[in-house]
């Protein structure tokens, strides 16, 4: 009894790294999906969050828990469709010095040509550690996608992709499940492949981790798809 209460007061008193969250402002950037009030998203209806989310309010969440202590936090990039992405990175690197976020992964078009320039430029930034770009699609459920093609497939992706590791920078996934398979292929010319370890539904490492485990939910009717983690298994 003495052994299970001790484990419960080591739980409580853990402090906690938050590895991926989101903050925004919607008066200082010009965010498109949250001022679209109520359009669709891949995820579902966006409504209940189109709203200021900023740092208060994050850290008033993590104190209402009254069971973590916030060891610190990775900001996680908002909106891909950022006039320019490394506005972003400017603006939470001003809450740098309190700590939160204490690390962030920006967007970067890695389709771009000047994919290498504006990776230098959010570099400018200490906390900036990575990227993420979505390649979340499904070819029979366009309503769903993240993209318009497989970024996998594409010739300049591919090239630039080999940047962040020239950077020594991380790369966030989320995907498909049905898609791991040939990210798996993709990312095995990846010397840093080895240093993979596990995070939630995720792998994570200093160079790639995915996010966001999608799943493309079953049709009335139809025949019932394998869970997140079947599917986790399978494929990894």
């Amino acid at each position: 009894m003495r052994c299970y209460y001790h484990v419960i007061y080591l739980i409580i008193l853990m402090k906690l790294l938050d590895s991926h969250h989101h903050l925004w402002n919607l008066q200082v950037l010009d965010y498109i999906w949250l001022k679209q009030i109520g359009k669709p998203k891949p995820f579902g209806d966006p409504t209940p969050i189109q709203k200021d989310y900023v740092k208060k309010d994050f850290l008033s969440d993590v104190a209402n828990t009254n069971k973590i202590k916030l060891a610190g936090s990775v900001h996680i990039q908002v909106d891909s469709a950022l006039a320019d992405p490394v506005s972003e990175t400017s603006w939470l690197s001003k809450f740098v010095p309190a700590g939160i976020p204490s690390a962030i992964v920006g967007y970067v078009d890695l389709t771009k040509e000047d994919a290498e320039d504006v990776l230098k430029r959010h570099l400018t930034y200490p906390k900036f550690r990575g990227v993420r770009q979505i390649i979340g699609k499904l070819e029979k459920r366009p309503d769903l996608s993240f993209t318009n093609e497989n970024l996998l497939l594409n010739k300049s992706w591919q090239k630039n992709f080999a940047l962040l590791e020239k950077h020594n920078l991380s790369f966030d996934l989320q995907l498909y499940p049905e898609q791991m398979n040939e990210s798996a292929e993709f990312l095995s010319d990846f010397p840093d492949s080895s240093r993979y370890r596990p995070r939630r539904l995720s792998l994570r490492s200093k160079r790639f981790r995915t996010s966001h485990l999608e799943k493309e939910p079953n049709q009335p009717g139809s025949t019932p798809k394998p869970s997140h983690q079947t599917l986790w298994f399978w494929n990894v």
